[in-house]
């Protein structure tokens, strides 16, 4: 996948991809004809820049016409030239981190006025909108004021916490476990005053309680993990897999960035792709919070089952 931005921190070499690596059309529609006989249901869809793709449109098109929800991710730059092609969308998501100059640090020049005008548009255009904020050395003193402005604008935000992925390398932008739990303390607390803040308790409890002094990586294999810490069970590589636009398929996002070695569905076929990640997976665990709102949702886990269902009922209603 490509991308039209240089975000500081992204995992992904974006800029550089040539459309030569990405699926074509017709791979595309192949796999997701197998996604759906597969059983998918649930297609997260982003980049880098996933409108970069002169199809997307019409891919969208399809996985609707074959039964998926779609979410769409995206910077917003290409939002008011796309608008029509994204119209079928279950729900649309723009990532801004926080003020302007701070946005602007972590993102790009420009990049902060480009993402609210695309959430303003897209708020009044009618779509079901998140926005998703990472939170860096630059940000993590805009979480309040991320949380005032989708009060403002009614639409959840949904946080993120750059960690680095091994903590004994020095990395400018992530934060120290002092300041993660700073920032998740501040994260509950304003959820508890009414903030639209679309990560769940649980989840954030969990990320609160990750014993980030005691591992020099964010991923635990299961002769890691310590007797007294409860990990919370994973389902990524088993129910949830990432997609890279290349046709790799990794377990999960964390891990492609990890240096994952996924297997090409063009070249394996997606189910012998699939089958690779699942059984070559050996993470049991993470604190990500992209990740385990999902996790607390294939585990049963009935407070999680509860808020997510009040949830899709603001989401449904615009009520907060």
């Amino acid at each position: 996948m490509n991308c039209n931005w240089s975000c500081n921190y992204c995992y992904g070499d974006y800029p550089s991809h040539g459309t030569e690596k990405n699926l074509t059309t017709e791979q595309m529609l192949k796999l997701i004809d197998d996604l759906a006989e597969m059983g998918c249901v649930y297609a997260i869809t982003h980049g880098g820049e996933a409108l970069l793709r002169k199809d997307i449109g019409y891919v969208i098109d399809y996985m609707k016409l074959k039964g998926l929800y779609v979410s769409f991710i995206t910077n917003g730059q290409l939002f008011p030239a796309k608008i029509e092609e994204l119209r079928n969308v279950d729900n649309l998501t723009i990532s801004l981190d926080g003020r302007k100059e701070n946005n602007d640090r972590n993102r790009g020049a420009g990049t902060y006025d480009m993402a609210l005008a695309a959430i303003r548009l897209a708020v009044k255009e009618g779509f079901k909108v998140k926005i998703s904020s990472t939170i860096t050395r630059h940000s993590a003193a805009d979480i309040g004021y991320m949380a005032e402005l989708g009060k403002e604008l009614k639409v959840p935000v949904t946080f993120s916490i750059l960690y680095r992925t091994d903590s004994s390398k020095e990395d400018p932008l992530s934060l120290p476990p002092n300041e993660i739990r700073k920032a998740l303390g501040e994260i509950i607390a304003l959820k508890r005053q009414g903030y639209p803040l679309f990560t769940s308790y649980g989840n954030l409890e969990y990320a609160l309680r990750w014993p980030y002094e005691k591992f020099n990586k964010l991923y635990l294999l299961e002769n890691q993990v310590p007797g007294d810490f409860k990990k919370l069970n994973c389902s990524y590589g088993r129910f949830g897999f990432h997609i890279e636009g290349d046709g790799r398929v990794m377990p999960c996002t964390p891990q492609a960035s990890n240096g994952f070695e996924g297997k090409d569905v063009r070249e394996v076929g997606t189910r012998a792709a699939f089958a690779h990640a699942s059984a070559t997976n050996k993470c049991v665990a993470c604190p990500f919070l992209t990740q385990n709102d999902y996790n607390l949702l294939m585990d049963l886990n009935p407070r999680e089952i509860a808020y997510l269902a009040v949830e899709q009922l603001r989401e449904l209603t615009r009520w907060f």
